[in-house]
């Protein structure tokens, strides 16, 4: 027992010390909320007086760190992160604004930053009914996790001749308030292989995205909007995707031809007070969709002056249809009769009938069995089989008689 005991002492008092060697150090990379009190100069993310909260070994941000702005701390037009490759891992914008001197967008530029946890902006406007207000990201921002950027303007920085927004492989979620140019827009150069998804309210796409390779998708009461001048940039996407409530908008198409998959349900977004269809296109000009359109149910396309044409008949047992109030033209082909599956008048499921039975007749299946010569081979020998069987059958029944 006393063995067992100073054992027991010596295994606490081991693991004590582990735990007292490694623990603290785990601990000391810990995420610390840090929140702007712009108490410094009021514009630098590397001024420790502007902010509070943070580790008080490093009294500005550091990796990890979530980053909290209240719009009710005056602050300068544009932030600028000084710091060098950091890493957060969220950013929040919320209060209401109730002084003049801040009644502007929140923005931050300056060097390149990675983000883990999204952005989430609740801030609003208080001396103007309460509008929503934007937050805007003017530095290359790195992604590393699927994550969610509300309210948020990613956009250029003039200083910065090479600006970049970088997804990775990650679905990225833009939620935006139901207003139509609403808070959300993407005006630089975006990278990667993700998915950019419209969770809600309108998303702006105004930059370049000759270098994304990922899907586009709107959901419920979400509205893409898609500018003519990056009709030419947007050809690398793997496809876009319109569920049901979802609107893909065009504005001033131009003469332009997209060459990748377009999904397309439902009636389209309702943003705000307005509904809008499935499809828009808005402005002067011809978009071709050379790409298979699949549509998921009956889809109505307004065309505003605008015309639409598809190369291909869409996929699905479903009609693509102008709206009453388009003025543009819409051009899709027919159906290949040859293609028609429909099965509804063929067991087979196969879309059409092999029987070779007269008209008007019943078909017993017998027609398929005749085109068989070892079938018809196989019958005959049969029946000469029973013939024989009953023949002799019959004579054995004779003889017992007689």
């Amino acid at each position: 027992m006393r063995r067992l005991s100073r054992f027991g002492s010596s295994f606490v008092i081991g693991l004590s010390l582990l735990l007292g060697l490694a623990v603290p150090s785990a601990f000391a990379a810990g995420t610390f909320t840090c929140t702007w009190t712009a108490g410094g100069d009021g514009i630098h993310f590397s001024d420790a007086a502007n902010w509070s909260g943070c580790n008080s070994a490093a009294p500005q941000p550091a990796d990890n760190d979530d980053l909290v702005f209240p719009v009710t701390v005056a602050t300068a037009n544009g932030l600028i992160n000084d710091l060098t490759s950091a890493t957060f891992n969220s950013i929040t914008v919320n209060g209401t604004v109730t002084l003049a001197a801040n009644e502007h967008d929140y923005e931050i530029g300056g060097n390149a930053f990675s983000l883990s946890g999204g952005i989430t902006n609740s801030a609003v406007d208080g001396l103007a009914s309460n509008a929503p207000m934007a937050l805007i990201v003017a530095a290359d921002m790195t992604l590393t996790a699927d994550q969610t950027l509300q309210n948020t303007r990613v956009t250029y920085d003039i200083t910065d001749p090479t600006p970049s927004f970088n997804i990775g492989s990650n679905n990225i979620t833009f939620v935006g308030d139901s207003i139509v140019n609403g808070t959300s827009a993407i005006t630089t150069t975006v990278v990667g292989s993700g998915s950019i998804i419209v969770g809600g309210g309108a998303l702006d796409l105004n930059g370049t995205l000759t270098g994304f390779t990922g899907s586009l998708e709107v959901q419920n009461n979400g509205l893409l909007k898609i500018e003519q001048a990056q009709m030419g940039t947007i050809g690398n996407l793997s496809d876009i995707t319109v569920d049901s409530g979802g609107t893909l908008y065009f504005a001033n198409p131009g003469t332009n031809s997209l060459s990748f998959p377009v999904n397309l349900s439902g009636t389209g977004a309702t943003i705000g007070t307005d509904q809008y269809a499935a499809l828009e296109l808005h402005g002067s000009g011809t978009l071709t969709l050379d790409g298979l359109v699949t549509l998921g149910s009956d889809v109505e396309a307004l065309l505003d002056n605008a015309n639409l044409t598809l190369t291909q008949a869409p996929d699905g047992d479903f009609t693509l249809s102008s709206a009453s109030a388009s003025t543009g033209t819409l051009t899709v082909p027919p159906s290949d009769p040859a293609d028609d599956s429909d099965d509804s008048d063929d067991p087979s499921g196969s879309g059409s009938s092999n029987s070779t039975s007269a008209p008007g007749t019943p078909d017993t299946g017998f027609a398929a069995v005749l085109a068989n010569p070892l079938l018809v081979l196989a019958m005959t020998s049969l029946a000469a089989t029973m013939l024989y069987a009953v023949a002799r059958h019959m004579q054995v029944i004779g003889n017992e008689r007689g």
